[in-house]
């Protein structure tokens, strides 16, 4: 593994990220925020915090039931399988911004304070690029979350879906979460 420095500031190393051709549940659940950040960002802004894995597991239940009614067990899922790739790579691109947002902030925080400490009179300068930064960061929070969330809701309510089939064995470890798309690396 080769190590880059930033070039805004000699002291910050930017570490490489490998990019698989297709997200998994894994690692959208990797690259998603944890969830003391967000509930610490909603509490910021004043705001309640919503189930969005379960209500997209709710809803992928229903969708599921409807078009089972006009392609059959196995076009449903099918379909519904398509529709978690999208979710997938779109919570894919947005845990990809909120990353790229937390290593911008932090670039413009250290290199903030290296100014301060070498020219304390100038401290003020950096300040509101640091506010906006710092906004971006929590807002590309929120969004990476929630697309996460509504990723594994999906994933979810496939799943019980499939285990719902007779036949299937509960136990399958194939079926429990976190599933792997197939014809990735990980499924």
């Amino acid at each position: 593994m080769s190590l880059k420095l930033v070039p805004i500031v000699e002291n910050v190393l930017q570490f490489p990220r490998e990019r698989s051709a297709e997200p998994t549940i894994e690692t959208v659940e990797q690259a998603a925020p944890g969830r003391a950040l967000i509930a610490s960002i909603l509490e910021e802004r004043g705001l309640a915090a919503e189930d969005i894995q379960q209500e997209f597991a709710r809803q992928t239940a229903q969708q599921l039931a409807l078009v089972e009614s006009m392609l059959g067990r196995d076009g449903a899922i099918m379909q519904l399988r398509a529709v978690l790739e999208a979710h997938l790579k779109q919570a894919a691109q947005a845990c990809l911004e909120y990353q790229e947002a937390a290593d911008q902030m932090i670039a413009l925080e250290v290199r903030a304070e290296a100014l301060n400490a070498r020219k304390p009179w100038l401290r003020g300068t950096l300040a509101s690029d640091v506010y906006w930064a710092r906004a971006e960061f929590r807002t590309r929070a929120l969004a990476a979350r929630a697309a996460a969330d509504a990723a594994l809701g999906v994933a979810e309510g496939l799943a019980s879906y499939i285990r719902s089939a007779p036949g299937i064995p509960v136990e399958s470890s194939q079926l429990t979460l976190p599933l792997s798309i197939p014809g990735t690396r990980g499924g």
